[in-house]
């Protein structure tokens, strides 16, 4: 077998290897503990109460990896959050990306420390790939549409389900 064959093989057994990697990596579910997953949900709708008069928020995410510590946890996903008064179907303010939360653990509960979230403009994906790690890359670069549809058609039924609940 010629040098160049060699070569050409390898390439191609890395490029499928890497496939297999990001396949493995795409579909791993990532499921928070019931004690984050309420935190989380309570702390990221209650981020803006000094800043947004609302009366309600629904709140959808999916998580691509969580960092845990006995202090503190790092969450990295997509997040959809709204703010909405009772009295519009229009929200008041709302959040739909990607998102890097931190929340410190005080006394067995989690409480908002850091939210980050990307850059705006041509470093939008340069600013996610340095603050999220390789193993969440391809849910970024490849599969976002899919969770934002999801995440949509979640945050619908929170609002739905609220509002048959508060009439």
């Amino acid at each position: 077998m010629s040098r160049k064959k060699k070569i050409v093989l390898i390439i191609l057994g890395i490029i499928a290897s890497l496939g297999v990697l990001l396949f493995y990596w795409d579909h791993q579910v990532v499921t928070p503990t019931q004690e984050l997953d309420e935190s989380l949900r309570y702390e990221l709708a209650h981020m803006d109460d000094e800043y947004i008069e609302y009366d309600f928020a629904t709140v959808s995410y999916r998580l691509f990896k969580i960092n845990e510590s006995k202090d503190k946890a790092i969450v990295y996903g997509m997040f959809y959050i709204e703010q909405y008064k009772k009295d519009s179907e229009f929200s008041e303010s709302g959040y739909f990306d990607y998102m890097k939360v931190t929340l410190k653990k005080e006394n067995e509960k989690y409480i908002l420390d850091e939210v980050w979230v990307p850059e705006d403009g041509d470093q939008y994906q340069i600013s996610l790939l340095k603050n999220f790690p390789i193993s969440t890359w391809s849910r970024i670069l490849l599969t976002g549409d899919r969770y934002r549809l999801e995440l949509i058609e979640e945050n619908e039924q929170q609002y739905n389900k609220y509002i048959t609940k508060n009439d």
